[in-house]
């Protein structure tokens, strides 16, 4: 073979390694992480409650939004843990569920919600090793205030929520994450995703996926307030429920709250199956509360 024959050879064989170096790396050449897998329990000496009932202690940690494949087509709610190490953690409370005897399916990380029950909350709490580490952990995801988590390419999703109080401060961060759990398909990474937003992305879901392998859970919460969406421009006359007019609650124009007697008995109608009004799903919805996280 000629000196021309051999070039065009060795050509032939570069273009082969560079496409397959496009295949396994992506198309900017870049080797991304795997997806991150649930933990275990982290092994600690001391399981019991390091502080007191779920409210006792601040808000320090708050986890809600999608997550893919963890109850992302039903169940919903979020997770609250506070500075003692006490969790309220969302169930999604089945129809025969009471005010006085709740319960059902355990769901995580759906926002927002518009089930037709509110749901109930479940008094939990981290052993101090698990809560220790999670400080650590969040003091590294929330370490930027701006934090970019990039925009995957799909529409029509909605943005999760995390918040931090970092102990002893005052400081909160928040972030709002769109379509989160959709960074990933089928094993590939969404183009419009860089390295970094997915690895900001990995770190929250290796946080939430410690806070679910850590969480010892306890009662079932009481509930005390519920939280009132009216997203639909819903007149007052629509609402039928055994509850003020919703014009009477409202805080925002679309969102108010209800609390004591008024939040007990609405409950115990809509867990009881009930709608608050006739075809009203995706307009007017009604979640349970825990302890100290505000409405609206």
């Amino acid at each position: 073979m000629g000196d021309t024959g051999r070039t065009a050879g060795r050509g032939a064989i570069a273009s082969i390694a560079v496409g397959v170096a496009l295949t396994a790396c992506g198309a900017l050449g870049q080797q991304y992480p795997p997806e991150p897998r649930p933990t275990t329990a982290i092994d600690c000496a001391d399981l019991e409650p390091p502080g007191g009932a779920p409210g006792d202690a601040p808000i320090m940690l708050t986890l809600g939004g999608k997550i893919g494949g963890w109850g992302s087509s039903g169940s919903s709610g979020i997770t609250v843990i506070y500075a003692d190490g006490a969790v309220a953690d969302f169930e999604d409370a089945p129809f025969e569920a009471t005010a006085s005897r709740p319960g059902g399916l355990h769901g995580r990380f759906v926002a927002p919600y518009y089930g037709p029950s509110p749901g109930v909350f479940r008094a939990g709490h981290l052993s101090s090793c698990a809560l220790e580490e999670l400080v650590a952990q969040a003091d590294v995801v929330f370490a930027q205030p701006d934090r970019d988590f990039g925009q995957p390419g799909i529409t029509d999703q909605p943005s999760s929520t995390v918040s931090y109080r970092a102990p002893g401060t005052e400081r909160i961060t928040t972030y709002s994450i769109y379509a989160f759990g959709h960074e990933r398909n089928d094993d590939r990474v969404d183009t419009n995703v860089s390295r970094t937003q997915l690895e900001a992305r990995d770190q929250v879901t290796e946080m939430i996926n410690f806070v679910t392998a850590n969480i010892v859970p306890g009662d079932l919460i009481g509930v005390e307030r519920l939280e009132v969406y009216n997203i639909g421009g819903v007149a007052d006359g629509e609402v039928t429920w055994p509850g003020p007019v919703p014009s009477d609650i409202m805080t925002t124009h679309d969102c108010g709250e209800l609390s004591g007697e008024d939040a007990a008995t609405v409950f115990e109608f809509l867990a009881a199956g009930n709608e608050p009004g006739d075809d009203l799903d995706y307009r007017f919805f009604v979640r349970t509360l825990p302890p100290l996280l505000p409405a609206c």
